[in-house]
């Protein structure tokens, strides 16, 4: 996956490399944190592999959790 943006890194920040598997999207609708409360609680077949959270830049948050293929 390629992650464009018009923010420069720091000059000590590092690249990384999201995995290339499945995921399963949530949308945050009031806050960062119930929205991971109700992952922990919504069964699924995660790989715990990499998770991680997409802040755009017109204010939406999302959460991208891995899950086996």
């Amino acid at each position: 996956m390629s992650v464009a943006t018009s923010i420069r890194p720091f000059e000590t920040s590092k690249e990384i490399m999201i995995p290339d598997q499945g995921y399963q999207v949530f949308n945050v609708e009031t806050d960062v944190f119930a929205t991971w409360q109700q992952i922990w609680n919504t069964p699924l077949n995660r790989s715990y592999l990499f998770d991680y959270e997409m802040y755009l830049p017109n204010g939406t948050i999302q959460i991208y959790i891995g899950l086996n293929a």
